[in-house]
């Protein structure tokens, strides 16, 4: 159908599309096979007129739409931007979380569109009023749909405060195994999310979670630099050089994240400890890291330093481990 958006998206990025009328959802498929398991895949002729209406709408009122796939998981979004590069809708089509109601979602999409539709009864003078109006409709829409993918956001550690919760989820596990195309489709699902926005993407990989916030990954760059030698910063501006041309770090792309993982096989305690001077930056911590900095440290006096930060870090990093997740 020449004005079938989900046909032009399927084609666009090269999956198929199939409509489940069961559950009112349009599904998107890598595997043309598994196209077919879905049920009733016909559009029957009063969701095809609603379906195309809403096209109908979005182009009139130059919204964007796009097909972003999530590595790791089993379905997709479909994002509905003001522009390419300013995802300000975002719509789950298919999802299994019990918190994210996708059908809600479109009914509020929906109700945002009737809404719309004023601009075109608007002369020049009222174009200010409405614009302040559409942004409190935009804001009031986002705030609803926030909740909504509550969940989804919690299974996929981004939080709104702009901390990166980077595990061994099994996202980041995708991605390193799958190489630099995971890694672009993980840093677009970000970028689209607005996170590039609203503070730069920091964090690496080691085999147990690590939570950076952006306003202390430079100490931990320096206490990086001063024990190993390789700075965070070189796996930073790798993130970032592969988001903007991945062809152009190809060659030192493959095996450069297993070097990485290996360099960060530490014993239990320094990998607590890691965490515990990233997120507690105390003059007991600060002096157990100078201590630990010096090569020419004893033995006794490390030991030292690793108890006390232990004693002073233990609920620290209990609350890190248990009630973080919690607090989102």
């Amino acid at each position: 159908m020449k004005n079938d958006l989900t046909s032009l998206l399927a084609g666009a990025y090269g999956c198929h599309a199939a409509y489940d009328g069961a559950c009112g959802r349009t599904h998107f498929f890598k595997d043309e096979n598994r196209r077919y398991a879905v049920k009733n895949t016909s559009f029957t002729l009063v969701e095809k007129q609603s379906f195309q209406k809403r096209v109908r709408q979005l182009q009139r009122h130059r919204i964007h739409a796009a097909v972003i796939p999530e590595s790791g998981r089993n379905h997709e979004w479909l994002h509905f931007a003001a522009a390419p590069d300013r995802y300000v809708y975002v719509m789950p089509v298919v999802g299994d979380s019990r918190q994210a109601q996708p059908d809600a979602a479109l009914d509020m999409l929906g109700r945002f569109h009737r809404y719309t539709m004023r601009q075109n009864a608007l002369s020049e003078g009222a174009i200010t009023r409405y614009e302040s109006e559409r942004k409190a409709a935009v804001a009031a829409y986002n705030q609803k749909l926030e909740k909504l993918l509550y969940e989804e956001e919690r299974q996929h550690y981004i939080r709104p405060s702009g901390y990166v919760f980077l595990t061994n989820h099994p996202l980041l596990q995708a991605m390193m195994k799958r190489g630099r195309d995971a890694f672009q489709s993980w840093l677009s699902y970000l970028q689209s999310r607005g996170y590039q926005r609203r503070g730069w993407i920091h964090g690496y990989y080691e085999p147990d979670h690590i939570l950076v916030d952006h306003k202390n990954v430079a100490r931990l760059i320096n206490w990086e630099k001063s024990r190993y030698g390789h700075p965070l910063e070189d796996l930073t501006s790798y993130l970032r050089r592969m988001a903007e041309s991945p062809e152009a770090v190809t060659a030192e792309g493959a095996g450069w994240l297993g070097a990485y993982e290996q360099r960060f096989e530490l014993l239990r305690e320094e990998k607590e400890l890691l965490r515990a001077m990233v997120l507690s930056p105390t003059p007991a911590v600060a002096e157990a890291e100078r201590l630990l900095r010096n090569p020419r440290i004893e033995e006794h006096e490390r030991t030292k330093a690793l108890e006390l930060l232990f004693l002073r870090c233990q609920r620290r990093m209990q609350w890190i481990d248990h009630a973080l997740p919690e607090m989102y």
